[in-house]
């Protein structure tokens, strides 16, 4: 691993009940910083602080041990991200927060905090990600998989800094 990921930035902002959405920005430091995206994605994969359960607040300052989210980390690879334009993130997250199957939509104050974070991100984007694994896949999941209602994740590529944004539902 080349790269140094400092986390610099939290916001966790509740949606629903039991929802929230969980972005962390991360500085990257290094002597060699990779110039390509894949790179970047490969080393965050590979560090400790890809590794969080999401299934408590404050879970990323605990060693989940071999976990993200509802999956195992060491199962995640970087072809399992598919890259995207910022509007498509952005879009991709509004579906989230419409979820039919939910009684209650987010409020209008949890939506607007939302809107606030994106619209903030898109001043300084320059690759973006979605993690196209999902609960359905059975080959990535652990045993604590069914806690995750929701579990969408993304990844928004800066110079020299990366958010890692997760909405999700416990």
């Amino acid at each position: 691993m080349t790269v140094e990921f400092e986390a610099c930035e939290r916001e966790q902002l509740p949606l629903w009940d039991f929802g929230w959405l969980d972005a962390t920005r991360y500085a990257l430091r290094g002597e060699h910083l990779p110039e390509r995206p894949s790179e970047v994605l490969l080393d965050l994969l590979h560090s400790r602080v890809y590794r969080n359960s999401f299934a408590e607040a404050e879970s990323f300052k605990r060693d989940p041990g071999p976990f993200h989210g509802p999956f195992r980390a060491d199962g995640i690879e970087v072809n399992d991200y598919q890259e995207l334009s910022f509007d498509a993130l952005c879009d991709d997250v509004r579906r989230s927060l419409a979820d039919a199957s939910f009684s209650r939509p987010p409020s209008d104050d949890q939506r607007e905090s939302v809107e606030t974070l994106l619209a903030r991100i898109r001043e300084t984007a320059l690759h973006c990600f979605r993690l196209r694994l999902d609960r359905a896949d059975e080959g990535h999941r652990h045993d604590t998989w069914f806690v995750h209602t929701i579990f969408h994740e993304y990844v928004v590529l800066e110079n020299h800094a990366l958010w890692l944004l997760v909405v999700g539902y416990d």
